[in-house]
């Protein structure tokens, strides 16, 4: 995973470790969101699960850090607008 979307998730990752996020559910739809970006990146069909996780992340996110719900919601935009482009709606 090379690409400037992954670069952001992993950015995302590193934010979250060096705020010591323990919580289950936030660390869980990381871990998938992570998983779901190097599968998208060679097979469209995961976007939508992509793109339904870091919406989970986001929403968990903005209730305690703002930190990380400004790079989700950066990364969602990336993921959405991506999403239309390949299926030539932008």
């Amino acid at each position: 995973m090379s690409s400037p979307l992954s670069q952001e998730i992993a950015k995302l990752a590193s934010e979250a470790r060096s705020r010591r996020i323990h919580e289950r559910q936030i660390i869980s739809e990381l871990t998938m969101i992570v998983g779901y970006a190097y599968l998208a990146e060679s097979q469209s069909h995961y976007w939508n699960a992509l793109r339904k996780h870091l919406q989970v992340f986001s929403d968990l996110a903005c209730e305690q850090y703002p930190v990380l719900c400004e790079y989700s919601l950066k990364i969602l935009h990336t993921v959405g607008e991506r999403n239309l482009k390949e299926r030539g709606l932008n």
